[in-house]
């Protein structure tokens, strides 16, 4: 039983021993692998590159031979207008000798030909000076402060014909007959005089001035976006929600097209909607009228903050509602 155990346990040593010896080969086979790979992916990029580096030696070199070739063209064209010039000097200096018997004279004229042989040709007398010049630019006019854009171009003029229009019923509010319009004066026909008295009482804590101020101002078929936004501002002071949603609302449809021009009273209007809808308990809603209200006006930390806020108390909601039971049903 002795040797019977001893045999089995040499058997087993051996056989661990064999398996070691196989996972150190297979091991090794693959370090070979994985060498092999490693030097077949470092020669590729070593070729990559020894290629990049000859198409840029490559380049260089026909670089180099066009600025030679310029040079070359350039020297032997100034070349050309010296020996012209020369030539034209020499004819002249050859007449003059025939003419004159005077020795000195022709001593004089040989030394101003050689003086002129040794003064070179500017570029500038052989190409000459461009003239400098101006051109001019102008700009098209334009209403709106941002530059102009085909894809808006559209949506700005339609909002510029709703405002012209919206205008023209303004100054047309007063009916001929009516005794009550009679009864008003020039201010008090005015929408705008009456946004802007509203304002001031808005300002001055008296809300229910206001309203009355802006509603005149909307019984006279005044269509400005800003009565319904100042009026809905008023109505959440006190409390009205639902007459302030109402209100926000109108003014959202009044702000159509959505253009540039009027992106930070669509800000206002979505903000004033989102706190009647949070004072109706529709927190929810609110969260989707804050979010297009921080889309518009990023850069807004208030709105972000309100956003935060109102997005924690619509998770709340949903949390007591998932748990009040009225979605469960008996057994």
């Amino acid at each position: 039983m002795v040797r019977l155990a001893e045999r089995l346990q040499a058997a087993e040593s051996a056989a661990k021993a064999g398996h070691r010896a196989n996972e150190q080969l297979s091991l090794k086979e693959q370090m070979k692998l994985e060498d092999a790979d490693r030097a077949r992916i470092e020669a590729a990029k070593q070729a990559e590159r020894d290629s990049a580096m000859r198409e840029l030696e490559e380049f260089r070199l026909r670089q180099e031979r066009l600025r030679q070739d310029a040079k070359r063209v350039f020297r032997e064209e100034i070349a050309a207008e010296e020996s012209a010039a020369i030539e034209q000097e020499e004819k002249g200096v050859k007449s003059f000798a025939a003419d004159e018997s005077s020795e000195e004279e022709t001593r004089q004229v040989e030394q101003l030909t050689q003086s002129n042989r040794k003064q070179p040709i500017s570029v500038e007398s052989v190409l000459g000076v461009r003239e400098p010049g101006r051109i001019g630019v102008s700009f098209t006019a334009r209403v709106f402060p941002t530059p102009e854009r085909e894809s808006q171009k559209a949506l700005e003029e339609e909002w510029l014909r709703k405002q012209a229009e919206r205008r023209r019923q303004a100054d047309a509010t007063a009916e001929p007959g009516d005794a009550a319009a009679d009864d008003l004066s020039d201010r008090e026909r005015d929408p705008v005089w009456l946004r802007d008295k509203g304002n001031r009482l808005f300002a001055s804590g008296n809300f229910l001035a206001a309203i009355n101020a802006y509603s005149h101002a909307i019984s006279l078929k005044s269509e400005m976006h800003s009565l319904y936004s100042n009026r809905a501002a008023c109505h959440l002071r006190l409390g009205n929600y639902f007459k302030a949603m109402e209100d926000a609302s109108k003014a959202l449809e009044l702000l159509q097209p959505p253009v540039e021009q009027n992106r930070l009273a669509r800000v206002r209007a979505h903000c004033r909607r989102a706190a009647a809808l949070c004072g109706l308990g529709a927190n929810a809603k609110a969260v989707i009228e804050l979010r297009e209200a921080a889309r518009l006006q990023p850069e807004n930390a208030e709105i972000a903050e309100d956003l935060r806020r109102t997005e924690a108390a619509a998770a709340k909601d949903e949390e007591e509602h998932d748990g009040d039971g009225l979605d469960d049903v008996d057994d």
